[in-house]
């Protein structure tokens, strides 16, 4: 339906200023992209189909991307191009580094920055720069803009490689928006032997296809498609169930040396499958010995009675032939081993046999047995406790194969395994093969001790098992110690602020006073202590409190005990301790317990703080005097007097007595010590207890005991000299970071230091 033109009195011009013929203003749908908008039309003498003036464009568009020449409305982005016989061309980069072989051409990654292209394809050919500058040159071709991943092959004509930089320039594309009328259409021709087939011949199968296929053919082409379906219709599959099978194909299947077994594919167990290659690997009967049945394995599909497939051999005259013989067979062969008799790979049970013979302890044995001969007590009463273990296990000892074994019962899995008794010149072997490998895991006495008793038995096993495992390396430098922590030093302390120890507790939550940790000072002779709240642990945070808090209230110390902290051994306080006359001692690396008596106090102000502050975390710093008042007051355990007694000769009056714990029983610490006491020797080969961390590298993985070392110095109970290298000087460790090496890779410098030390 024409839509109805009104008159108007609007008055047009082009650019040149010429009046444009004006036939009136009608109502009309507009279609751009997807969508019909409904607006006023003007109509008049132009040369284009429409112009969209200003008053549509602030309608319906929201915006106007002149870069990517698209327009935005509420439903859809509408894809502009350059109108009247230009064609729209665009740069190619490339979007990635990539290196050019020399004389070689590469694929290259694309994109297009400066403008995006319309759904069509778009031509891409050489920049005629690149070609002339590089040597290097596009192979043209037609891509799709809309892939997620566009490439193009570049060549590379030069001798030498060219390393391409992101965002270089590679060519030009261009829009190819010429449709191809179909009368300009070719198609690639196809020879066909018969040419005169037609549709009408193809079978009713291919019908549904062919008609399918030449939808969009001519007349032409869809009759030389018929003619190839006719000529090989065999290819096709008539119904579901002879897809892929067809009968013009022959195939011959290599089945090495086994004989061709019609089944489904299996998977078998892990162990299974050693087991079966084992089986596999005992076919080594020769030619006298067994029979060579010969089989055809070359088959073809075929169907039998029931219309189901198989295959069936085809009958030539060189037959591939295969040597196989049947598990009946096998099972008749009396004489060779069974898999479940073999051990581990190489070894021979006549070897095997001989070592048995040969051992001190087991040859006897087997002798014996092999006699049914119990030997009386007064024969073997001379002999080793290990020929005795052996003999009272008579009734359990059993010969298999020639070969000495132990019937043992495996109480937790409740089964009878045979051992079998294991020469001593093997026991090596088999503990490097249970505890070494990565299956054996490098594991503790106990777990390759099970490992042992599955297979294997002999006189005083725990005993060698253990011995192995100690005399490990890799298991000594990475487990821990199992040494006892030598003996406290004793320090003799004859007066009252004598000797003091400190120590800082935190960081605890900051307070409103601005603190955030605890300077803790005990007394060692009375058990006097003092904490002072800080608001940071620097050195001179530390140094002032020490000194105007305790030192001008208490008087000077003769000895301060700390740890190895930076701020205790910082120069500030260094330089104090000097100054002051106060000899400043510390404690071991890595050995708390030196400092332990002021440590057991932080871990009881910690537990009395949290039992009044864990509501008011905050106010932690307003009960320190209070619970130092009520620690104070209480007997201590060592000197049986309470701290104020041992001060002021006294005790003070409180308002409640907090805490009145009843002292321990007193116990031979001398004794204790003596029974805790251990001492290294000059010369002496050691382990060192040396955890270190390194960036990189996981220190739980990584061994914490270092050596062998050797001690070349005794400085006193505790501490000694151990020098790690032949040309470097020796360092000072407390025996608890000290441990003996039981192994035999002790370097050969050791015993010349040894020597010179002597």
């Amino acid at each position: 339906m024409c839509p109805s033109l009104q008159e108007s009195n609007i008055v047009l011009n082009d650019v040149n200023g010429k009046n444009i013929n004006t036939y009136g203003v009608a109502k009309m749908s507009i279609r751009v992209g997807k969508i019909s908008y409904e607006n006023n039309v003007i109509i008049c003498d132009i040369a284009l189909d429409a112009i969209l003036g200003q008053d549509f464009l602030l309608k319906f568009v929201n915006k106007i991307d002149y870069r990517k020449m698209t327009l935005h409305t509420d439903e859809d982005v509408i894809q502009c191009w350059i109108g009247g016989k230009s064609i729209m061309i665009c740069r190619v980069f490339a979007s990635e580094g990539i290196n050019l072989p020399a004389n070689c051409y590469k694929w290259v990654d694309i994109q297009f920055p400066s403008a995006k292209v319309h759904d069509e394809p778009v031509y891409i050919e050489s920049l005629y720069e690149t070609v002339i500058e590089k040597n290097i040159c596009v192979l043209a071709g037609i891509v799709q803009p809309v892939s997620d991943k566009l490439s193009v092959l570049v060549a590379n004509f030069n001798n030498e490689d060219i390393d391409l930089n992101p965002n270089t320039q590679l060519g030009t594309c261009e829009s190819c928006s010429k449709r191809v009328s179909d009368t300009d259409a070719r198609c690639a021709s196809v020879v066909v032997d018969n040419p005169e087939s037609s549709p009408s011949q193809l079978p009713e199968y291919l019908k549904d296809m062919w008609e399918r296929s030449s939808k969009h053919l001519t007349t032409d082409e869809s009759e030389r498609v018929a003619a190839l379906f006719v000529k090989f219709q065999n290819v096709f599959s008539k119904t579901s169930e002879d897809i892929g099978r067809i009968e013009n194909v022959q195939h011959r299947i290599d089945t090495g040396n086994a004989q061709p077994i019609k089944q489904m594919p299996r998977r078998l167990p892990l162990g299974k499958r050693e087991i079966e290659r084992q089986e596999e690997a005992i076919d080594d009967c020769s030619d006298d010995e067994c029979e060579e049945p010969k089989y055809e394995i070359k088959f073809q599909d075929a169907r039998d009675d029931e219309n189901k497939i198989v295959q069936t051999p085809i009958e030539e005259d060189e037959a591939h032939q295969i040597r196989v013989i049947t598990r009946s067979q096998y099972s008749e062969r009396k004489d060779k081993v069974k898999i479940s008799d073999c051990i581990l790979d190489g070894w021979d049970t006549t070897e095997i046999r001989q070592l048995q013979l040969e051992d001190p302890v087991i040859g006897y044995i087997l002798t014996a047995k092999e006699d049914s001969n119990r030997p009386q007590w007064n024969e073997i009463s001379h002999l080793s406790s290990l020929v005795k273990t052996l003999w009272r296990q008579w009734d359990r000892l059993v010969i298999h194969i020639g070969m000495l074994y132990r019937n043992w019962t495996d109480e937790q899995n409740e089964v009878n395994v045979l051992q079998l008794l294991l020469p001593i010149t093997k026991h090596n072997e088999v503990l490097k093969y249970l505890h070494d490998t990565p299956t054996g895991g490098h594991l503790g006495v106990e777990k390759t001790l099970d490992k042992v008793r599955q297979t294997f038995y002999w006189p005083n096993m725990k005993e060698t098992v253990q011995k192995y495992c100690t005399k490990c390396d890799l298991c000594t430098s990475r487990k821990h110690s199992k040494e006892s922590p030598a003996p406290m030093g004793t320090y003799i302390v004859g007066e009252p602020m004598e000797k003091i120890a400190i120590d800082i507790l935190g960081p605890l939550p900051l307070t409103d006073r601005d603190n955030k940790y605890l300077l803790v000072v005990h007394d060692c002779f009375t058990k006097w202590v003092e904490a002072y709240p800080m608001p940071n642990q620097e050195a001179v945070t530390v140094t002032t409190t020490l000194v105007n808090e305790f030192i001008c209230r208490y008087g000077t110390p003769i000895q301060i005990l700390t740890d190895q902290g930076q701020n205790f051994e910082s120069n500030i306080f260094q330089d104090t301790c000097k100054m002051l006359g106060i000899d400043k001692v510390r404690t071991s690396g890595l050995r708390p317990s030196s400092n332990g008596n002021v440590e057991r106090i932080n871990r009881t102000i910690g537990t009395m703080l949290t039992i009044f502050c864990e509501k008011k975390q905050k106010l932690w710093d307003t009960f320190v005097p209070q619970i130092l008042m009520a620690y104070r007051s209480s007997i201590h355990s060592s000197t049986g007097k309470t701290p104020n007694k041992m001060v002021f000769g006294k005790e003070v009056t409180l308002p409640l007595q907090a805490v009145i714990p009843t002292p321990c029983r007193e116990t031979d610490i001398q004794e204790v010590n003596e029974a805790k006491k251990r001492s290294l020797h000059d010369g002496q080969a050691v382990w060192v207890y040396e955890p270190t961390r390194k960036v990189g590298v996981c220190h739980k993985l990584t061994s914490k005991w270092k050596g062998p070392y050797i001690v070349t110095k005794k400085i006193d109970d505790v501490n000694y000299i151990v020098k790690k290298y032949p040309k470097k000087p020796g360092k000072v460790f407390h025996i608890d970071r000290l441990i003996e090496y039981k192994g035999n890779n002790i370097p050969k410098w050791f015993k010349v230091t040894a020597d010179s030390s002597k």
